[in-house]
């Protein structure tokens, strides 16, 4: 604890939340204790968790006895002069506007209110939004290589393009070929991934890391200074592991249809299958990840059987879908693990915070730096064309165009979401 940072110990009556009002302004030079009249207060329930970035235009202001704060957009508690009384004047708040109080991410968060980030965008017109991106882009469909090393893949229109929007309000716009569907490849290990966190919990870290890969998604070099671990879930490497886990839990029949079930639960939507076709030209083309699988089972990293491992791991990446019907599976990695549409818990929250920052570090292999710097949305692709980014508190995009760039990720695709994170100022940096 900082030696100006107060220490409040309200009543726990009086306190249920154990809020402490931590100060985010700093100290003026040669001061070792800050002015509390110029001290800005960030309530929160845990004073180890950094201060939330909140913006406080359009905030709602609190006042009570003279003496006022401010909820910022993100539900953090603002607010100038006396800590004790920013505690004592939020718990009001969240006692008559909402309830009884809730803390996510150890943010008042309001009850029975729509999340306050998408209000902020009211005014933007997504879809026509959309339709301009779609227009703009036009130039480039076309750029880029369609992925040859599975043939079925080669077959797809390198300048088709199709690109969707699903808000936590339940809309979704699309513009382009937005219901044509496509094989998302990798950007099923996303959902592989929650599914496989849901089943064996933190224990699966122990077999597969958090860290960018700095090198190619089917790459093996690592591998073996590594022992067999590979360094991310969203790697080849890795995204296998995640699938053995899955099929350790369900039984060697059963990992493919669970997992397509957990799709179409994400979707809301049950016409969502694999194409089997494209499975079976990943499984005749898929040495290199036979290579991978087996050499993680000899380290025992893999632990099930490989050729029934690779089977489900191939047809879960010819998984078939829209741009409308993706953007709307990924609804709850904006949501903090809630499907607000369907009323249904996917996951908890604390594990989509986990699960979006390793998109946002992994998602696009050796590119994904060159992503959060152009779009700044967590995001995964795949090399059937396909791109899904999460905008927290907001929706989720998905777009769709298989010319490939240099590292395997759609070449109009990450224009076309730069653009409009660009445009509608999405971009969390």
């Amino acid at each position: 604890m900082l030696p100006w940072q107060p220490r409040l110990k309200p009543a726990r009556s009086q306190n249920p939340l154990r809020l402490t009002a931590i100060p985010i302004s700093r100290a003026r030079k040669g001061r070792k204790t800050p002015n509390q009249s110029q001290t800005i207060f960030c309530l929160k329930s845990n004073p180890s968790l950094h201060p939330p970035r909140s913006r406080l235009g359009g905030c709602e202001l609190l006042r009570q006895n003279g003496f006022q704060a401010q909820i910022g957009d993100d539900g953090a508690v603002f607010g100038h002069g006396d800590p004790h009384r920013l505690v004592e004047l939020a718990i009001g708040w969240t006692a008559q506007v909402a309830g009884a109080p809730d803390v996510r991410h150890g943010r008042l968060i309001k009850k029975k209110y729509p999340p306050m980030r998408l209000d902020t965008f009211s005014h933007i017109d997504f879809q026509a939004e959309l339709d301009a991106v779609a227009q703009v882009i036009r130039p480039h469909l076309g750029e880029g290589k369609v992925a040859t090393y599975i043939p079925a893949l080669a077959e797809q229109r390198a300048d088709a393009f199709g690109i969707a929007f699903t808000t936590l309000r339940g809309e979704t716009f699309a513009a382009g070929e937005g219901d044509t569907p496509f094989s998302i490849q990798s950007i099923s290990k996303v959902f592989s991934l929650v599914l496989a966190l849901e089943m064996e919990g933190e224990a699966l870290w122990q077999r597969v890391g958090r860290e960018p890969s700095g090198t190619p998604f089917n790459s093996v070099v690592q591998l073996e200074k590594e022992a067999g671990r590979p360094r991310n879930p969203f790697i080849n490497a890795g995204a296998i592991v995640i699938t053995d886990a899955i099929v350790g839990h369900c039984g060697a029949a059963r990992g493919i249809d669970r997992l397509t079930e957990f799709m179409r639960t994400c979707a809301d939507d049950d016409a969502i299958s694999v194409n089997e076709r494209v499975a079976a030209s990943e499984a005749d083309y898929g040495d290199r990840n036979r290579a991978l699988a087996y050499f993680m089972k000899s380290f025992g990293v893999v632990q099930n059987d490989v050729p029934t491992v690779l089977d489900t791991y191939f047809r879960q990446c010819a998984i078939e879908m829209s741009v409308r019907q993706l953007s709307r599976a990924g609804l709850f990695l904006a949501g903090g693990g809630e499907d607000p549409c369907a009323g249904r818990t996917i996951t908890n929250h604390e594990r989509v915070d986990r699960v979006n920052s390793i998109m946002m570090l992994c998602g696009h292999y050796d590119m994904s730096g060159d992503f959060a710097f152009r779009v700044g949305l967590a995001g995964k692709s795949g090399v059937g064309g396909g791109i899904l980014a999460v905008v927290p508190d907001v929706g989720t995009l998905a777009v769709w165009s298989p010319g490939l760039n240099a590292a395997g990720n759609s070449l109009a695709g990450t224009l076309a979401l730069e653009m409009l994170s660009d445009r509608d100022r999405l971009n969390l940096f």
